[in-house]
């Protein structure tokens, strides 16, 4: 018969075993997730990587064919094709395991040639045709184009013989970042990195869009002329607007922006303050109160008011509060510059008002950067001509002139219309006063957020 003590030992070794056997087969199991999970990984990568070859190849094709457009429609076709393809390659691109800054090149460009199409295409469909400048920075483009078509296509082709593996992609970004200017590409990671060394100068494109080169060029309307101020000027410039005294204020910095500032904090009794102050001209360009706020909110009637007075009291040339919304208790009033009744869009201030009505902010930006007395166009198109663009299906509300930034930051003069839908939802609509075409469409978000467009 088997002692006692050696049954304790065979249970003890056969427990052991077992708990072995299930320790391995849990490794085993977690080993084959781990790698199933980076086939995922690298499979979702691989079709990252195609789908930007195929876009790549899309846009260099179209790019190609939009050389010879001569009609307007075929110019409109073929730049939204363009348009089309360059959201497809930057959506690929942004799967792919790298920071924008590694891909700058290859991203900026693709960014440009999709924004330059979408605009040649709005203008070919008001029957404008392609200018020989615009055929030429099309050229231009489409060389750039082949060239990075090739390359990504024959670095695919590596992928596809193995000689670089896909799964070298979530490596490569900190080794693009570690690699030295002299390195040799030797592997997916420097390769890249050879593709965006080799990239071509991209002609300067000057058009309606966010990335013509007019935008960086663009000097704020406001300070044009002004002398710097110093760091004194700017204190006083905040103590007066923001009611604190100069001796509970400092500045802690400067930021080069497009409208570079002094960086002002203060604080007094229970309130911190932020601002900023232009150094050209010495403007207030923003400042927020951080205060205890409670309590139901003014009016929207009365914030409209508080808000106009108290920039024409403090040197604003003549606004116009146009909408109201809030956060939290504050209360936001969006005011735009008015010139003999026509509304200014791009010179819009938000004013932010404490439940008492006391002024708690303001940001005026868009007012700095664009202020000017215009010399509005005639109108070549009456109130009741420019009415006849407004679809059926909407009812007329109200009418006013009013000038509407474009996506390139410049400037178009139009009828606006606040309509109504069978629904009750809200519209605006922009119709061009000097061509009678439908310019923009804006949708009126009204909840108890307040008012916004879309």
């Amino acid at each position: 018969m088997i002692s006692l003590r050696k049954k304790t030992v065979i249970l003890l070794a056969s427990f052991t075993l077992a708990a072995f056997a299930v320790l391995a087969g849990f490794i085993l199991q977690a080993r084959s997730e781990t790698a199933g999970a980076n086939r995922s990984v690298q499979i979702a990568y691989r079709r990252a990587f195609a789908d930007l070859v195929t876009s790549m190849d899309g846009i260099d094709n179209a790019l190609q064919k939009s050389r010879y457009a001569t009609s307007p429609s075929m110019a409109s076709g073929v730049c939204t094709e363009i348009f089309g393809k360059a959201m497809a390659a930057q959506s690929a691109l942004s799967t792919l395991p790298f920071a924008s800054y590694e891909l700058e090149h290859t991203s900026s460009f693709i960014a440009k040639v999709g924004d330059y199409a979408y605009a040649l295409s709005r203008s070919a469909a008001k029957g404008d045709g392609l200018s020989e400048e615009e055929i030429e920075n099309l050229t231009a483009l489409s060389r750039n184009a082949s060239a990075l078509s090739q390359d990504l296509r024959t670095l695919f082709a590596k992928v596809d013989e193995g000689s670089v593996s896909i799964g070298q992609l979530e490596q490569a970004q900190d080794e693009l970042a570690r690699a030295d200017d002299s390195d040799v590409p030797t592997d997916l990671a420097g390769s890249f990195r050879q593709l965006e060394s080799d990239f071509g100068d991209i002609p300067s494109l000057i058009y309606d869009g966010p990335f013509s080169e007019h935008i960086a060029e663009k000097k704020p309307a406001l300070l044009e002329g002004l002398d710097d101020v110093d760091e004194n000027q700017a204190l006083e410039a905040t103590a007066k607007l923001t009611g604190l005294d100069t001796s509970e204020l400092q500045v802690t910095g400067r930021r080069e922006t497009p409208v570079p500032v002094y960086v002002i904090s203060g604080r007094q009794e229970n309130t911190d303050l932020s601002a900023e102050v232009s150094i050209a001209g010495g403007h207030v360009v923003f400042f927020e109160k951080r205060t205890e706020t409670g309590g139901e909110p003014i009016s929207d009637e009365q914030a409209c008011r508080t808000a106009e007075d108290f920039l024409l009291e403090n040197g604003f040339d003549p606004v116009s509060a146009t909408y109201v919304c809030y956060n939290g208790s504050a209360v936001i009033v969006n005011c735009a510059y008015s010139q003999d009744g026509v509304i200014c869009y791009p010179d819009l201030i938000k004013v932010t008002l404490a439940p008492d009505g006391s002024v708690i902010g303001m940001d005026c930006l868009g007012y700095v950067t664009n202020h000017t007395q215009r010399q509005l166009p005639d109108t070549s198109v009456d109130e009741a001509q420019a009415e006849t663009q407004v679809p059926d299906t909407l009812t007329v509300l109200s009418h006013q002139m009013a000038v509407i930034p474009t996506n390139g930051k410049n400037e178009v003069y139009c009828h606006e219309f606040k309509c109504e839908n069978e629904d009750g939802r809200h519209y605006i609509v922009y119709v061009n006063a000097e061509t009678g075409q439908e310019e923009n469409i804006l949708i009126l978000i009204e909840d108890e957020n307040g008012t916004l467009t879309v």
